[in-house]
């Protein structure tokens, strides 16, 4: 993100000569040569690309890692304009009251639905794990394209979509980096939303499918374990202290970019007694983000060992 000023300076780039950019900003040569090295190394320029930093061995990479899978532009250009439909506000009321239809049954059916949960864990314990990680895949799979999509009805730019997985738990990601490139704080905020809306509406579809269907047969139990799955993803997602949904959409609703790693040098700061270069209306959120986030992975941590103890607890001697 550069300034209105810079921005001009950089569109004239590629339409003047760098003497006329000179004499027309007033700058010197070695500023231009600066920015230059800036967009370069940010792989703006055409011609070059990000160069790959070398990263240090962390517990974080244990934790959470991706590897890319392809380039969907083609495939979103190809297909936008048969869903810009979804970005009316017809749809957006159509999308609200049946939302709000999905949540009345789900108060009038909570206790069916638990009861249910219970008898089918009872009846099929660990054989449920398969069919439940695979409908997980296909709602994160929706909740991907629902960001990459937005994302291209604002014009942007999707370069990426992948594999993560977190706590060794599968999932899929999409670059929407072009988003920070969006003037309006809006149009950020929804693109960073559109994956959860999209796993909303899948919960809503399933529960209203589940309470229509018949007991007894595989439809009943799969949009059972669907919906399960939605709920289940949007639990993670909206955590704001994973760096998911939920942290992206804090960053894009406050406006702080880089929160994470803002907070904690907002901290080194404080240690250090050195002046902050942080607003005043941003403090607040710097200094709770830093401490939670700290507490949250302690707990992670905890709670991952916890687990492979038990789980190798039977065969450990004595």
């Amino acid at each position: 993100q550069v300034s209105d000023w810079e921005s001009k300076l950089i569109k004239d780039l590629s339409k003047l000569p760098i003497k006329t950019i000179l004499d027309k900003y007033k700058i010197d040569a070695q500023y231009v040569q600066n920015l230059l090295k800036l967009l370069a190394v940010k792989g703006m320029l055409e011609g070059y690309e990000v160069p790959k930093a070398k990263k240090k061995f962390s517990i974080l990479q244990i934790l959470f890692f991706k590897f890319r899978l392809f380039n969907p532009e083609n495939f979103l250009n190809r297909n936008i304009n048969k869903l810009r439909f979804i970005f009316t506000a017809e749809c957006f009321f159509l999308i609200c009251a049946f939302l709000g239809f999905s949540l009345f049954i789900a108060f009038d059916k909570q206790e069916n639905i638990y009861n249910f949960g219970q008898q089918l864990w009872s009846n099929q314990g660990f054989s449920l794990i398969i069919p439940f990680v695979l409908l997980m895949m296909l709602v994160v799979s929706v909740h991907e394209l629902g960001h990459a999509f937005t994302l291209k009805h604002y014009k942007g730019v999707v370069l990426e979509i992948g594999l993560l997985f977190v706590c060794l738990l599968p999932g899929a990601y999409t670059n929407t980096t072009d988003a920070y490139g969006l003037v309006k704080r809006r149009q950020r905020t929804l693109v960073m939303a559109a994956g959860v809306i999209c796993q909303v509406v899948i919960w809503g579809i399933a529960l209203c499918l589940w309470s229509i269907s018949k007991p007894g047969n595989w439809f009943y139990t799969t949009t059972f374990l669907l919906m399960l799955a939605a709920q289940f993803t949007l639990a993670i997602n909206l955590n704001p202290l994973n760096k998911f949904d939920g942290y992206y959409l804090v960053e894009a609703m406050t406006g702080i970019n880089h929160l994470r790693k803002r907070s904690f040098a907002y901290y080194a700061q404080l240690w250090r007694r050195e002046p902050s270069p942080e607003r005043t209306q941003d403090t607040m959120m710097l200094t709770l983000y830093a401490p939670a986030c700290l507490l949250y992975m302690i707990w992670l941590l905890v709670n991952l060992f916890v687990w492979i103890w038990h789980l190798y607890e039977p065969y450990l001697p004595g």
